[in-house]
């Protein structure tokens, strides 16, 4: 059964093959060339787009004109609710044992990188082989 199996999927294998089509022209005629227009590929002018500064922040819209005089809000504008969500963030108290817990965290891994960088350059794939503790 296993052999009349590998027959069928061979033969049906070699019939796809035989049959399958290619876009090789079999015919002696010249391809027809494709139309040019002999025009560049160019922007009308005004229709570009200005490179932007990626370093710049984007601005938040013009100022004050006859449909919108105060545009933009100030924290006096927001409702008592609003100012409470806003003066959550300016809580900083907790801020320096974030930022020390952050200060440990990167120079751990910048003596971890010194170390991985020492074992690269010396050519050691393992620390622990030749006695140095890391």
């Amino acid at each position: 059964m296993k052999r009349l199996l590998n027959a069928v999927v061979i033969g049906v294998t070699a019939f796809a093959a035989s049959t399958s089509w290619s876009d090789v022209s079999t015919s002696n005629q010249p391809a027809s060339p494709e139309p040019v227009t002999d025009t560049p590929s160019k922007s009308t002018q005004g229709d570009e787009s200005p490179s932007r500064d990626p370093f710049q922040p984007y601005g938040i819209g013009s100022g004050p004109d006859a449909k919108t005089p105060k545009p933009f809000w100030s924290y006096g504008d927001l409702t008592p609710a609003e100012q409470a969500v806003v003066d959550k963030g300016r809580d900083s108290a907790r801020w320096p044992a974030i930022h020390d817990a952050y200060n440990t965290g990167v120079a751990e891994l910048a003596q971890r990188a010194a170390s991985a960088a020492a074992v690269s350059r010396l050519g050691v794939s393992d620390l622990a082989l030749t006695g140095v503790v890391p």
